[in-house]
């Protein structure tokens, strides 16, 4: 048997040649009878040709994934990602021969840049990367090998509550610090609940078919009586602030904030 340990590795790899192609790589056993006992299986393999799927390297599979989300806005963030993947694991690396290991040991560098470490959440979206990769080559019937424990890859990452500014102090002193072609959105933003993605979205136009229901002391705010979805028109001249049109600026003045609304009640 062909089976010996690989130096700087505590497991035993395996290397031969079946009809002029080489088979080698890790076995992930740290005894030369499983070892053994490994090869044996991947002959089995290599004679079998038609229960075996053809191989892919890490190159070749991130490829495969960038055909499907390169015309996604987050393909930048994820291209760096495929970039470190490829410069820590190795473009030549077949996903077969890639184990925990190896994912654990390029994930636990990435974590430790030199001017500091990456926060999990961080490390934990280069794993969903990873996880995406060799997910979507195995659906496409390449040899992947073993999955890797994606689950076990993932760090923990501290929850923190949400923290809401103090009508009485604090927010008046960000105010007093926001420059003035900002105050409209973010006076808009307390006050709607909407995301701020939403409202750096309002970018047209548009006008407020249904106003938003008044507040009362005596009701809380409940889900359904939440504002509709405003419709787009063409109708209302265009604001040069932030892309906030001048009449959801006015209805933002017109109504409470809800900091201020919880004072109220």
């Amino acid at each position: 048997m062909s089976t010996y340990r690989h130096k700087g590795s505590p497991f035993y790899h395996y290397d031969f040649q079946f009809r002029g192609q080489r088979f080698h790589g890790s076995t992930g056993c740290d005894t030369k009878r499983a070892a053994d006992e490994y090869e044996r299986r991947e002959r089995q393999k290599a004679a079998l040709p038609e229960q075996r799927r053809p191989p892919i390297t890490l190159d070749e599979a991130c490829g495969l994934y960038q055909d499907q989300v390169e015309t996604k806005p987050s393909w930048p963030t994820i291209r760096y990602i495929i970039s470190a993947l490829i410069a820590g694991i190795g473009k030549n690396r077949l996903l077969s021969s890639i184990t925990q290991r190896d994912l654990q040991v390029h994930f636990a560098r990435r974590r430790a840049k030199p001017d500091g470490s990456r926060s999990n959440a961080s490390i934990n979206r280069e794993v969903e990367n990873a996880r995406a990769i060799w997910r979507l080559a195995d659906r496409t019937r390449y040899d992947v090998g073993e999955m890797p424990d994606w689950k076990a890859l993932r760090l923990k990452v501290p929850r923190t509550a949400p923290r809401e500014l103090e009508a009485a102090s604090e927010e008046a002193r960000l105010f007093r610090h926001l420059r003035e072609d900002v105050r409209d959105a973010v006076d808009f933003l307390l006050k709607s609940g909407w995301r701020r993605a939403e409202v750096l979205a309002c970018a047209g136009p548009m006008s407020i078919s249904r106003p938003r229901p008044p507040l009362r002391k005596s009701r809380a705010a409940t889900p359904s009586s939440a504002p509709s979805p405003l419709p787009w028109s063409s109708s209302s001249p265009v604001s040069p602030r932030l892309g906030l049109s001048s009449s959801l600026i006015s209805a933002s003045r017109a109504a409470p904030s809800a900091a201020r609304a919880r004072d109220i009640r």
